[in-house]
């Protein structure tokens, strides 16, 4: 196995765990490093994960159109898959994200419902943070649904001991209450 191989998961993990922790500008710098080992290898399901994760920076930052840029670029690599992957879900969460930024929730919703479906049973993390995300969508025109499904992703992340994500529920459902 080469090393720019076995560097893909530690620079996924970090660029995930600035992320959390809102460090939009660290989060992109690892994304960018796993994109050119991903590129290096070949490994096209880890470049459209690292296109994804710099197009959500980009969105946490209002560059809405260079996250459009980006989930374009992803879009170019997946049009021939025929699987689920792990790309195929980071460009859901993107699609979703760019799709609520633009106030088109069922668009939002529809790429969310889908990534959910496939991973219910295969990762109990994203699939986490993919309700949060639906939640907090659902929240804007349905507070008491939009409550229900955030609960739901904070149990879960609380069963994983994700504290900033449990944090992230729970103000997500204290701004739902306040509204």
């Amino acid at each position: 196995m080469q090393a720019t191989t076995l560097l893909m998961n530690p620079l996924e993990n970090m660029a995930r765990l600035e992320y959390v922790r809102r460090d939009w500008t660290g989060s992109r710098a690892h994304w960018q490093a796993l994109l050119e080992h991903a590129q290096a290898t070949g490994y096209s399901d880890a470049q459209v994960v690292a296109i994804c994760g710099i197009g959500l920076t980009h969105i946490e930052e209002g560059g809405i159109d260079v996250a459009r840029a980006q989930e374009m670029r992803a879009q170019e690599i997946l049009i021939d898959q025929k699987v689920w992957s792990d790309g195929r879900t980071e460009y859901n969460i993107l699609a979703a994200r760019i799709a609520a930024a633009l106030g088109e929730k069922a668009g939002a919703l529809h790429f969310l419902e889908t990534a959910e479906e496939a991973l219910a049973s295969r990762d109990r993390f994203l699939w986490a943070s993919i309700c949060l995300l639906k939640g907090e969508i659902i929240g804007q025109s349905d507070p008491r649904r939009g409550a229900e499904i955030i609960c739901e992703a904070r149990a879960a992340f609380e069963a994983f001991g994700a504290e900033e994500m449990v944090r992230r529920a729970t103000a997500s459902l204290t701004s739902l209450e306040e509204s």
